[in-house]
């Protein structure tokens, strides 16, 4: 069948956070702004490794900020049963580290993505259409699209089935397959061929 977010609970809105690479400022920035206090009931899932990690973890600790889960380093099955609970993406990027796989991950999941519009990420992510952008690394500014979210859970859906839709539709690993078979074959019968 078709895939639906209808049964998205919002009574906490699990959120992932996953940085690659670097597990840096953006993580700090975020988690130290105590988005419990702005009466959003979300779940931060903090996922990845890196230098700022325990910096992270005892600030957490410190301040008893509440609903915030360390997941560490996530891949295969683990992924794949964390992605399905989670409604957003969260990626407050500085990097421009091209199209983070991630971000693609997250949309076949059909999560909305929030991110900045660095790198590639801009011709994938379409603000409001399937996530939200934001140029800040302010917390603030995050808090302000995470609040834009659930007070609007049809915007929210709207931008799970359209990830979810492109993912199935440009990302599917069969899909980008076909696509590189066609480049590197194009490549090989020569610049005539193109």
């Amino acid at each position: 069948g078709r895939f639906s977010r209808e049964n998205l609970s919002l009574d906490k809105l699990p959120l992932i956070f996953s940085a690659i690479a670097v597990f840096a400022a953006g993580t700090l920035t975020l988690v130290a702004y105590d988005l419990g206090r702005h009466s959003m009931h979300m779940a931060l899932h903090i996922a990845g490794s890196g230098p700022e990690l325990e910096a992270v973890r005892a600030y957490v600790e410190q301040r008893a900020v509440p609903n915030v889960v360390f997941e560490g380093d996530v891949s295969g099955a683990r992924k794949a049963e964390l992605l399905p609970r989670t409604h957003v993406m969260l990626l407050p990027t500085f990097h421009g580290e091209g199209l983070p796989n991630c971000i693609l991950e997250g949309m076949l999941f059909g999560l909305a993505i929030v991110t900045r519009p660095v790198a590639a990420i801009p011709e994938i992510v379409k603000h409001e259409v399937n996530g939200l952008l934001d140029e800040s690394l302010d917390a603030a500014a995050f808090a302000a699209a995470l609040g834009a979210l659930v007070e609007d859970p049809g915007m929210l859906r709207r931008m799970a089935i359209a990830n979810r839709d492109v993912a199935v539709r440009r990302f599917t690993p069969s899909i980008v397959r076909e696509r590189l078979t066609a480049i590197y074959t194009a490549m090989v019968r020569g610049p005539c061929a193109v």
